[in-house]
């Protein structure tokens, strides 16, 4: 994962713009791992500092923003102990 620093308009704490996957960029505060680290960078460019929840749906895992309702693709699921369509095979 890439990152790139970024100076904090009105925090104490740096924020650098951080690749959760390829080619999905969000901001987090500098060298935390925790949940509430991640920012929305739409909000984020607007002025505004909005914290992404995760989110996990069958086959990905997402990072949401509660206040724009932008959705960031963490990762995808490897597809592992799914049903089989009877009809697979045929």
């Amino acid at each position: 994962m890439t990152t790139t620093s970024t100076p904090a308009s009105d925090s104490a704490t740096p924020i650098e713009r951080f690749e959760l996957s390829p080619g999905v960029f969000v901001y987090r505060a500098h060298n935390t791992e925790d949940e509430a680290s991640f920012l929305c960078p739409t909000c984020f460019e607007a002025g505004t500092t909005s914290i992404l929840r995760r989110s996990e749906a069958t086959l990905t895992v997402h990072r949401v923003c509660d206040r724009c309702d932008a959705r960031f693709l963490e990762r995808k699921k490897p597809l592992t102990n799914l049903a089989m369509s009877p009809w697979s095979g045929f």
